[in-house]
């Protein structure tokens, strides 16, 4: 009996915490607890998200790199070492919406949705009156049950096309164009909230001869442009064949470049030029064989988690470049004063103008196992220099220092006084998240044979093997 006694004393407890916790949860209904950043106060917010570019891919601050965008970057603030939260699309891009740890906002699979009470930035933005709409590429952010949160409007275009083999930029900008020239002529609110989506530089690579970089190649990668073929035979590819992929593949980030400018045009040329603060960032980069792999997902090398991300807002920040290690969960606190957080500040992002802590601060990014046959299940912690990685499944790990080795093969796990704080830092971060596991019930909008095929054919429900670890160094000093 007493043993009856202790059980239903520590599920009590258990159900009382768990009551407690999704009680400070939940959205308040005014703004006293999402009150608006001196930075935002009195401005629009133009939110742009590029898919799958990585930081190298599109420099901001090199005009060959991004010749149209690196304008407003000379005119902006750029941060120069921005770190995703999740090497791919949903997790990465529901922390950029709600500023939390994927484990927090629980967006981690094909088929989650926000953790009970997250609150999205767009849901902030409404309670200060702001009209928000939201476009976007790719059905993977569109169900009922998670991106479209917060928004009074919100579309996915092409709905009936394959996204992987649609061109969509030029629909997404011309989408936000219109919502622009709506706002100017008689805007349902004093200010609004915009979100693009641009979806193009995700594979499949299409050719853009105005922004040719690929066509020197005449090898045998042209005749077997798919997903599958290219993942069942890369391993024999010689260095010229990396060479095409990545070159078509930055013809795609210049045709997107050119369709964010005509949105930025548009809006230079709007009443709302003086008064909208532009964010530009990439959900997650891309693999081209740096460290043996390709594509994204499955590893947390720098190609994949390190990103281009620029504020620009003229009337309020000055021209500079920052760079010291910020996170992609930043973009909510650098406009919302959250007060009612779901976790401990940690796993919440701040604000990117906040001046950083003398010993530097702890930066996050993992890959969960999204897959029906679970392979992944990566974190990453990061603490400037250096970034820890460990794979859960393989049991192998790595600590590599960006600074002094920024191609990340000269691996320091084995230095015990290098790698021990970051090993700390899992073990107790991964503790105190687990709490937030499990909040979700059974998913209302499981995915369709087709969906299930087509996220298949681009590996990402397939069994692929995540990328080696380099072996640890025999370098016992710093």
């Amino acid at each position: 009996m007493r043993f009856l006694a202790a059980v239903v004393t520590v599920v009590g407890a258990f159900v009382l915490l768990r009551q407690s916790m999704l009680r400070a949860l939940e959205p308040v209904e005014s703004t006293s607890g999402y009150e608006l950043t001196s930075l935002a106060q009195g401005m629009n917010i133009l939110l742009v998200v590029l898919d799958t570019t990585p930081g190298k891919s599109l420099d901001l601050l090199d005009p060959k790199s991004a010749p149209l965008l690196s304008k407003y970057a000379r005119e902006g603030v750029v941060f120069s070492k921005a770190y995703a939260a999740a090497p791919w699309t949903r997790p990465s891009i529901a922390s950029i919406l709600t500023g939390y740890h994927p484990k927090v906002h629980g967006v981690r699979e094909f088929t989650a949705w926000y953790n009970p009470g997250i609150v999205t930035l767009g849901q902030m933005l409404r309670l200060h009156g702001y009209d928000t709409a939201g476009f976007v590429s790719h059905w993977i952010l569109s169900q009922e049950t998670t991106f479209k949160r917060g928004f009074d409007s919100y579309q996915l275009m092409n709905p009936d096309a394959d996204p992987h083999t649609v061109v969509s930029s030029p629909a997404v900008a011309d989408a936000a164009i219109e919502f622009l020239l709506g706002q100017a002529e008689g805007a349902r609110s004093e200010h609004f909230f915009l979100f693009a989506h641009f979806f193009d530089p995700h594979f499949t690579y299409i050719h853009h001869p105005e922004y040719d970089k690929s066509s020197w190649y005449k090898g045998k990668v042209h005749q077997m442009f798919s997903y599958q073929e290219i993942s069942q035979s890369y391993e024999s590819f010689s260095a010229p064949d990396f060479s095409f992929l990545r070159d078509r593949h930055l013809e795609e980030v210049s045709f997107t470049e050119q369709h964010v400018d005509r949105l930025f045009k548009a809006l230079e040329a709007s009443p709302f030029a003086d008064n909208t603060i532009v964010i530009v960032a990439a959900d997650h980069g891309e693999e081209f064989h740096e460290h043996g792999g390709l594509w994204h997902g499955h590893s947390m090398y720098d190609e994949v988690i390190r990103v281009p991300l620029m504020v620009w807002a003229p009337s309020k920040l000055k021209p500079q470049v920052i760079d010291r290690w910020v996170s992609l969960m930043d973009i909510v606190p650098t406009l919302v004063d959250v007060r009612n957080l779901a976790s401990e500040e940690r796993f919440f992002g701040q604000s990117l103008f906040k001046a950083p802590a003398p010993e530097g601060r702890w930066i996050y990014s993992e890959v969960g196992d999204n897959s029906q046959d679970p392979q992944r299940s990566i974190d990453a912690v990061l603490r400037e220099p250096l970034k820890l990685v460990v794979n859960h499944r393989e049991k192998t790990s790595g600590l590599f220092d960006l600074r002094a080795d920024p191609g990340e093969s000269n691996n320091l796990i084995a230095n015990d006084a290098l790698s021990s704080p970051f090993k700390e830092e899992l073990a107790s971060s991964t503790k105190e998240l687990e709490r937030f596991i499990g909040l979700q019930p059974a998913p209302k909008a499981p995915l369709t044979n087709v969906q299930v095929k087509e996220l298949r054919s681009l590996g990402y429900l397939s069994e692929t093997k995540p990328l080696a670890i380099p072996s640890p160094s025999q370098e016992k000093g710093p």
